[in-house]
C-alpha cells in the first residue's frame, strides 16, 4: 500500500491528485489498484507517506506486532482514521452492489482480537439534524447560495454550538474528532480547514435578516404558533481581550459582574411561546429604553395588522416615552411598573391562577393613567427578598463594626470628619438597607474625635417595606387577574432564553476581537437556540420538560462504534453501527417522532495479506 501522485486535467486545468493504491497480480502480471482517491487537497508531505500507509494498514488489518513506524501519539492517526473509515464505507457499498448473500456474513471470528474504535457521539446529532431538516434549513441555505461544503459547515457550526459549546476552534475540533455528524450528512470535516469554518460563519451572518424572518415563519407553520404576544428584553455578554477592533465593545453594567471586560449587548424579541422573532447586536453601554422603538419598527414594518399585539417587557424598558409610543402605534402592553409601590387599601387579593399557590393579585383601575394596575403578592418572592435583605443587613452591620473597631485601634480612624466619611461610604455601599438604621456618632468633649458609634434597626421602617409585592400595569381596556398574570409570566421566556444561550449554548465568553466575528458568534448561538427551543417545545407536548443540558447529557451516551475482529481464512471484519439506545434515549426519540434513526450499518471484510 502506498500513495501515488498523478497529474489530471479538468476543465482545461492541470492539477495534482493523490491516490492510495496497492500492488496486485492479475494473470501473473503486476498491476496497481486504487483503494481510495485522496483528492487534490491532500497535504501530507511525501516523506511521511510511507508512515501514513503503515498506520492505515495497522488499523485496517489489526496488525499485532510493533507499529510499522514507531510513534508516540502520532499526529497522522486522525488522518488514518478518516481514510480507514472511507475505505470501509467504500468496501461496504461494493458488497451491497454485489448482492453478497447474508449467509456469507456468518463467519468464525477470534474473540480475543475484537476491538472497538472510532467511537463518536451520535444521539444529540441525530435529533438536532432531524429538527434542522424538518425546518428545511438545508434547502434554504442552498437557496441563499451555499454550496455543499458550505451547507455542511453551516449545519456543523450550529450543531456544534448545541452539543459542544465553546470557541469556534474547539467546535471545529469536536466536529473532526468526536462527533459522528460528518457521517450523518456525508461530509468529512477533516477535509476542510478552520479558516473555511470561520468564513462560513461570516456567510451565515451576512444572510441574518433573511434567515431570521424565514426561520420564524417555518416555526410558526410547523408548530401553529400564536403571534399575539411580543416579549422584549436585552442582555449583555463580555469579550475576552482588548476588543479594540470592535466598535460595539464598550464598558457598561455587566450582568455577569465582569467590570474588567468590554461588553456587547443583544436585544431579543420573542413570541409568547419563546421562539425568537428578531435580534440585534448593540453596543455594550446602550441604554435599554432607547432600543424598543427601533426594534419594534423593524419587526412590524408597515403592516398595521401586526401591530395588534401585546408587548411584554420588564421595568428597565418600560419608560413613560416608550409606553406612549406603544399606545400611539396601536400596541397594548403589560409591563412591570418602574416607580415605587403605593398600594391602595381597597380591593381584594385573589389567586392569579388555579393551582398557583402562594401568588395572589389585586386588580385596581388607575384613574390617573387610565390603565389597570395589578398588585402581585408572592410568598416565594417575599422569602427571597427577605433573605437578600437579611444578608444585606448582616454585611452592613459587619462594615459598621469595622468603623467602630477603628475607634479603639492604634492609628485607626478616629477623627470625627473621617468617621462620618467612612459611615457615608458604608451607607452608599449598602443603600438598600442603610435607610432602615438610626446611626449615632458620639464625639469627645473637643468635638474632634469620635468616641463611639451606635446603630439601631428601625423596625417600623422595616415593616413599611412591602416584601414580595410588585406592580404590573397595562393599557388593556378590560382584563382579569387571570389574563393579566397569564400574559405577564410569558416574560420568563425571555429570561429562560438568555439563560439558555449563556449557560447551555456558549454565548459567553466571546473570544473574537473583530466586530463582524462577534456578531456572527452571537447569531450562530441564536440559530442554535432556535433548534434547541424547537426540540424542547415538541418534547413538552409529551410532558418531557427537560432542560437542554439534560437532553444533551441523556443522548451523549448514544454512539457510533466500529467493531473490528479477525475472522477465519485470514480475514479482518469491520462493522460500524450505532450502539443500542437506552430507555431514556428512546423516550426522547419517540416524543420527537423519530422512528428510524440515521446512520446505516457498514460491514466490510478485508483479506489480510501474508507476509
Amino acid at each position: 500500500m502506498y500513495i501515488r501522485k498523478s497529474k489530471e486535467t479538468k476543465s482545461g486545468k492541470i492539477y495534482e491528485s493523490f491516490r492510495l493504491v496497492e500492488s496486485i497480480r492479475i494473470d501473473n502480471k503486476p498491476r496497481q489498484r486504487t483503494i481510495l482517491n485522496l483528492g487534490s487537497d491532500f497535504s501530507i508531505p511525501v516523506e511521511r507517506h510511507k508512515e501514513l500507509c503503515g498506520i492505515i494498514e495497522e488499523k485496517l488489518f489489526l496488525v499485532d506486532d510493533e507499529p510499522f513506524i514507531p510513534r508516540d501519539e502520532n499526529d497522522l492517526d486522525s488522518m488514518a482514521d478518516s481514510i480507514v473509515r472511507k475505505i470501509v464505507a467504500k468496501e461496504s457499498e461494493v458488497r451491497k452492489a454485489s448482492n453478497i448473500s447474508t449467509k456469507a456474513d456468518i463467519v468464525s471470528v477470534d474473540l480475543d482480537s475484537l476491538e472497538n474504535s472510532d467511537i463518536r457521539t451520535f444521539g444529540g446529532e441525530a435529533i438536532c439534524l432531524e429538527m434542522i431538516n424538518r425546518l428545511g434549513v438545508p434547502g434554504k441555505l442552498s437557496e441563499l447560495g451555499f454550496n455543499r461544503k458550505q451547507r455542511a459547515l453551516a449545519i456543523g457550526s450550529i450543531i456544534a454550538r448545541l452539543l459542544s459549546p465553546g470557541s469556534d476552534r474547539a467546535s471545529f475540533q469536536w466536529l473532526q474528532e468526536i462527533s459522528a455528524l460528518g457521517e450523518l450528512i456525508d461530509f468529512d470535516f477533516n477535509d476542510t480547514s478552520l479558516s473555511r469554518f470561520y468564513e462560513t460563519a461570516d456567510q451565515l451572518y451576512s444572510k441574518k435578516e433573511n434567515l431570521e424572518d424565514w426561520l420564524y415563519k417555518e416555526e410558526r407553520q410547523l408548530f401553529s404558533l400564536d403571534e399575539s404576544i411580543i416579549l422584549y428584553d436585552l442582555t449583555n455578554t463580555f469579550i475576552e481581550g482588548s476588543g479594540k477592533y470592535n466598535d460595539k465593545a464598550k464598558f457598561g453594567h455587566s450582568k455577569e459582574k465582569r467590570t474588567d471586560a468590554l461588553l456587547v449587548t443583544m436585544g431579543l424579541a420573542l413570541d409568547g411561546q419563546g421562539f425568537p422573532r428578531k435580534s440585534v447586536v448593540l453596543p455594550g453601554n446602550i441604554s435599554e429604553p432607547s432600543t424598543l422603538e427601533e426594534m419594534l419598527t423593524h419587526l412590524i414594518g408597515t403592516n398595521t395588522e401586526t401591530r395588534k399585539r401585546t408587548v411584554v417587557m420588564d421595568a428597565g424598558i418600560a419608560t413613560k416615552d416608550n409606553l406612549t409610543w406603544l399606545a400611539s402605534h396601536g400596541f397594548t402592553y403589560v409591563v412591570v411598573a418602574r416607580n415605587k409601590i403605593n398600594m391602595p387599601e381597597h380591593g381584594e387579593f385573589v389567586p392569579v391562577a388555579e393551582g398557583k399557590e402562594g401568588v395572589r393579585g389585586k386588580l385596581i383601575r388607575n384613574e390617573e393613567t387610565s390603565e389597570w394596575d395589578m398588585y402581585v403578592d408572592s410568598e416565594a418572592k417575599a422569602k427571597k427578598e427577605e433573605s437578600m435583605k437579611s444578608k444585606s443587613r448582616q454585611r452592613f452591620e459587619e462594615d459598621m463594626e469595622q468603623v467602630r473597631a477603628g475607634l479603639n485601634k492604634k492609628r485607626g480612624t478616629k477623627a470625627l470628619a473621617k468617621v462620618y466619611t467612612r459611615i457615608g461610604r458604608v451607607k452608599e455601599r449598602h443603600r438598600r438597607v442603610s435607610g432602615l438604621y438610626d446611626i449615632k456618632v458620639i464625639p469627645d468633649a473637643d468635638q474632634k474625635n469620635a468616641v463611639a458609634v451606635d446603630w439601631e434597626l428601625q423596625l417600623e421602617k422595616e415593616k413599611k417595606k412591602l416584601n414580595g409585592i410588585y406592580r404590573l400595569r397595562t393599557n388593556e381596556k378590560t382584563i382579569t387577574v387571570e389574563t393579566f398574570w397569564r400574559i405577564y409570566v410569558n416574560l420568563t421566556q425571555v429570561e429562560s432564553s438568555f439563560r439558555s444561550m449563556k449557560s447551555e449554548l456558549g454565548i459567553r465568553p466571546i473570544h473574537h476581537q473583530k466586530g463582524h466575528r462577534v456578531d456572527a458568534h452571537l447569531f450562530i448561538t441564536l440559530l442554535a437556540y432556535h433548534i434547541s427551543h424547537s426540540i424542547r417545545y415538541q418534547l413538552r407536548k409529551s410532558n418531557i420538560r427537560h432542560s437542554w443540558e439534560t437532553i444533551r447529557k441523556t443522548l451523549a451516551g448514544h454512539m457510533r462504534v466500529t467493531t473490528t475482529m479477525k475472522g477465519d481464512k485470514n480475514n479482518v471484519i469491520h462493522i460500524r453501527k450505532n450502539n443500542r439506545s437506552n430507555p431514556s434515549q428512546k423516550k426522547i426519540y419517540n416524543a420527537l417522532k423519530i422512528w428510524k434513526l440515521p446512520g446505516k450499518v457498514i460491514k466490510a471484510i478485508f483479506k489480510k495479506k501474508k507476509k
